[in-house]
This record gives structure tokens, sequence and C-alpha cells, in this order.
């Protein structure tokens, strides 16, 4: 599609967040609340194909996945859908909600953690971007609201182990990841994305390196595996 048809086609689209049938791809049939004109890749089955070609390679079902970075819940929905016991996690206030009505509009097995996962519990400053670029609200010392921290080795204690853990959270993976010596002993799988250019991508490399992953890269994230 031209830039020019692109442009048109986004222009079209009705404003603000509608509940939408998914007409396509691996979560066809669902129903997702969604802003159309930012998220329209995943009406139509065409959001982040590596993501599913890679959780298409694991037997899920009746094991414990973790999404941290959920979002409105597009994986959270299709780790559901493949038959796994779904933990959620997600820090903006806006986006859990949304979360959270998908699940019960789908009635997935899909429990909601809002909260943002860091090196450290407790508080933390959280930055809510708008629009099309929400998706990259994050942890931030200009954060213009506050949201609850949790790390993933204290989320193990009242959640239990996860066999795949699926990682998207705006450039606090390698630190999240640091503070979690005993899910990195476990070897659960892990799908990063790597944010913050080269040097980043280089430490979380090593540093699941050195847990014993054996690291494959998919694009810009790392598919960690025993």
């Amino acid at each position: 599609m031209s830039v020019v048809r692109r442009a048109l086609t986004v222009a079209l689209l009705p404003l603000g967040n509608r509940v939408v049938t998914i007409r396509s791809g691996p979560l066809t049939g669902a129903r997702m609340e969604l802003d159309l004109a930012h998220e329209k890749s995943f009406w139509n089955g065409s959001y982040e194909p590596d993501v599913v070609e890679i959780v298409s390679r694991f037997d899920l079902g009746g094991k414990r996945v973790w999404d941290v970075g959920a979002h409105a819940g597009y994986f959270s929905l299709l780790f559901a859908r493949r038959g796994a016991e779904v933990v959620a996690f997600e820090a903006n206030p806006h986006n859990a909600a949304r979360l959270r009505s998908n699940v019960a509009r789908n009635a997935a097995a899909v429990s909601v953690v809002e909260a943002a996962v860091n090196a450290e519990a407790g508080v933390v400053a959280f930055k809510l971007v708008p629009g099309r670029r929400r998706a990259q609200s994050s942890i931030s010392a200009e954060g213009n609201t506050r949201v609850k921290a949790v790390t993933l080795d204290d989320e193990l204690d009242r959640l239990g182990m996860p066999y795949f853990v699926k990682m998207d959270i705006e450039g606090a993976e390698l630190p999240a990841l640091r503070a979690a010596p005993r899910l990195l002993a476990a070897k659960p799988i892990l799908l990063v994305e790597v944010h913050r250019g080269r040097r980043q991508r280089a430490a979380t490399a090593e540093l699941l390196s050195e847990a014993g992953y054996t690291v494959e890269w998919v694009g810009w994230r790392i598919l960690a595996t025993t």
C-alpha cells in the first residue's frame, strides 16, 4: 500500500475506541476494544507477525505464560487461545482498563496485574504517551503519573514459575531482568523486546547468555531458550 493510500485509510477510520471483531489472523473472531485509527493491525491480524510465528513454535497448552507489557491484550488473548494460563502485566492505567475489558469480553483465562515491572518494587514515575504512540508509555523520571511497581522475582512467590515470558516494557527490560536472578535460574523461555540501542542489546544478550540461555535474535527481539 502506498504512503498516500495508507494515510487515506487511516483518515477514514473512526477516531477513539470501539469494540470490534478481529477479522483475520491468529485472533480471528475475538472481540477487542481498539482505536482503529492507530491499532488497525490488531483488527486485520497483521500485528507483529514475528512474535506470532515464535509463539507458534511452542506448545503452551496448560502452561503458565507471563505477558509483561500486555498493552490492550492482543498477545494475552492469543496465549489464552493457545491454551495457556496467562498473567498479563500492564502499567498504563488506561491500557489496563482496556485489557481487563478485552479479557472479560472473550472470557479468556487471563489474570491482570496493573503494575510496572521494574528493578525494585514500590511506586515509580510513569510517562503516559497519548495517541498513536500510547504503546511507548514507560517508566521515566519525567513521568506525568505514578504507578505501582513489582519485580519479576517477587511475583514468582505469588504467581508461580512461568513456562514462557514475553516482555516488552519500553526500555525497562534489562534492569527488570537483572533484578530477577531466581527467574533466570529457572530458565523459562524468554521473548524480550530490546529497546534503547546497540549497548542495551549487547548487555541484554550477555546477561542471558551468562545465565545459561541460548540467545537467538529475531529482529530487535531476543528469544532465549535452553
